[in-house]
Order: C-alpha cells, then structure tokens, then sequence
C-alpha cells in the first residue's frame, strides 16, 4: 500500500483499540515483514500514536496471543518506548515467549524485560539469562547493554535445557567451591587451542579438586552431551548444541587431555566426535567446534586407547578440520614413535600396529585431499 490502509487509520483515530487488534491480528504476518516497503508505513503510523493507545492496542492484542508469532512481534514493536510496568501483563506474554526461543532477533525486547525484571527486584530467570547469552553470541544488533546482561555476576555456570547442563546445575550444589572455579575457567575455552595460560590454571584447578575425581565427574557430565533436548527451543532443532554451553563443554573436554588417562574417556571422546558431527538436515554437522575439541583431547592423550580411537576416527569422518586435527596427531604419534620412521619402531608395543599407524596417517592425507 502506498500509504496507511483504512482499515488501521479508521480504528486508531477513534482509539478502539479492540477494532485495531483485530485487524492486525487477523492480517497475520506480511510478506516483507513490518519493516518492509509495503507495510512501513502502518508500522511507523502505529508508533506515533500515543503511549494510552499503544498500551491498550498491547493489551487488547493479548487475546490474540495464540494466533501465530506476528502477534508478539507487534506486541515488541508498538511497546518500544514505553515502560512495561504500565503494562506488566504484556511484560510477562513477552516473557514467556522469548524464553522459549534460540534467539531473540529483537534483542532490544530483550534488554527492556531484563531491565523491567529488575525495576521491579525481580531476577532474572536462567532461561532469560540463556537466551541473553546466546543472542549476545550472535552480534545481531546486540549493543552493550545486551552484553552487560550476559556476562553480569551471578548467572547460572551453565544454560539449562540440554541434559548435561541440567545434570551440572543438579550436581553443582554438592561439591566443593573449587568446582564453580573450574566451571568458569571452562567457560572462557574461546580460543581455537589451549593457551600456556589457559593450561597452566586448569592444571591447577584439576590438581585441587583430584585429578582421577575430577576426570570421572567430568566424564559422566560430558557422557549425556548430545542428548536431544527434552523441550526444543523456538528456531532451533532439538538436537542443536547451545551456543553458549559449547564454549564450557569444550573447556572441560579439553581438560579430559591433563587428566589420568583411562580407556573410558578415550571411547567417550570418540564417540563424541562422531555424534558432534552427526549432520542435522538442511543445517550441517551438529557441532564441528565440540567435535574439533573432543579431536584436540584425544590428541593430547597418552596410552592406547587413544591412539585407538584416532586410529578409528580416521576412518570415518569426513568433516576436513577435524580430519586435520585427526592427521596431525597421527603424524605427531607415528614421529614419536618411530623417530620419523614407522619402519624403525622396534619392538613397541601399542595398541595399533605401527604399519596401521603409517598407513593410517598416508589414507588421512588422501581423504584430507578430497574433503571439498
């Protein structure tokens, strides 16, 4: 339309709001958005209104709440601006949507809860939080407020909804402080590879807690990564990987590399690999980070298992930076043991033959070649 449609002027002159939500809630959500060329008009009409109109057009659009998503988003857009504490029943609608999403692309909507929620000394809940955390991951217009609300003091270690992180969160109040420290060194694992640093203060926080405790407590958390999620989120696929808790699985899946080797956490760790790379339709691999660091783990580890399992990734995945990682510690593995020179390996005695290991690291180099 070229201007403002009769059928939104008529009923905001005459401030029946009833009459207007009706209107919008039926037309549903058009084609180019409420910001695009058609419909731009109407939507910057409905903004200059006055606040009384725009929070009783709020309100009387709640009746419609279920007649598809367009509804909250014109809930966020005619509200912008205005306090929610005029209007706390629309607050807690908006609430309750956003926290059932992946994301919130109006991440400005998100900020006002957080800030109304906190006007009023109210918290803010660890699925608000989540939801924060992850769309301040995507950089979508997120600004530093935004930010500020996810990395503020307080918040859960870890988001809940996928079943290792619930079973943390159930975990965490038993054990010791030294556990939260560990926690949160994990949660700063942004890097493609472990740092000096980074090393050193995990060692640190491993040896503290016990090495052996520390490995078999993290294993059984890391041994329910990948579930399904029991409620899948809005814009996502149940068996996604939070974007924000990757970031900690990784750190702990790395720290598996500084702790006692054990047969059960290299076959943990490799089937890890595989079930991160399990491709999601239409999406890709689920998580080629959590794979990479589960790759990187097995690669820092000793003893055959290990080995094993680099020996049996190799020749099944398909995903070229983790075939990379893979073939780099292979390489790694056949210059120890043979001084460069499979051929020289002796009397060894490992798991894999050292020939399997030569030829492992010879077929990877091919596959690598023809991963596109």
């Amino acid at each position: 339309m070229a201007g403002v449609s009769e059928e939104i002027r008529r009923p905001a002159a005459a401030g029946d709001v009833e009459a207007l939500a009706g209107t919008l809630a039926r037309r549903g959500l058009p084609a180019g958005g409420f910001w695009g060329a058609e419909e731009r008009p109407g939507t910057e009409f409905l903004l200059a209104r006055d606040d009384a109109l725009r929070i009783g057009l709020a309100r009387a659009l709640l009746r419609y709440g279920d007649a598809g998503e367009h509804v909250a988003t014109l809930m966020e857009i005619v509200t912008r601006g205005l306090p929610f504490t005029a209007m706390p029943e629309v607050a807690e609608f908006l609430l309750e949507r956003v926290e059932g999403e992946t994301t919130c692309a109006a991440s400005g909507l998100l900020v006002r809860l957080a800030d109304h929620l906190l006007e009023v000394g109210r918290g803010l809940s660890p699925h608000l939080v989540a939801v924060i955390r992850r769309t301040s991951m995507t950089g979508w217009w997120t600004g530093d407020r935004l930010r500020e609300l996810a990395a503020s003091p307080g918040h859960p270690p870890v988001n809940p909804g996928e079943v290792w992180a619930d079973r943390v969160l159930a975990d965490l109040p038993g054990l010791g402080g030294r556990w939260g420290g560990l926690l949160v060194h994990a949660s700063t694992a942004r890097a493609a590879r472990p740092g000096a640093a980074w090393e050193r203060r995990a060692e640190t926080l491993l040896e503290e807690i016990g090495r052996e405790e520390a490995r078999r407590r993290v294993t059984n958390w890391i041994g329910l990564a990948g579930r399904p999620r029991p409620l899948p989120l809005r814009g996502g696929h149940p068996e996604d990987f939070d974007s924000y808790n990757a970031v900690t699985l990784r750190g702990l899946i790395w720290m598996l590399a500084f702790s006692p080797p054990h047969p059960d956490t290299a076959r943990l760790l490799g089937e890890l690999v595989e079930t991160a790379l399990r491709e999601i339709p239409g999406a890709g691999p689920r998580s080629p980070l959590i794979a990479g660091a589960a790759a990187y783990a097995l690669s820092r580890m000793d003893g055959e298992a290990a080995l094993s399992q680099l020996v049996r990734l190799r020749g099944r995945v398909t995903h070229t930076r983790t075939l990379k990682t893979l073939g780099a510690a292979l390489d790694a593995r056949a210059g120890t043991l043979t001084g460069g020179s499979a051929g020289d390996a002796g009397g060894l005695e490992v798991g894999v033959e050292v020939a399997d290991l030569e030829t492992a690291t010879l077929d990877l180099a091919d596959q690598d070649a023809e991963v596109p």
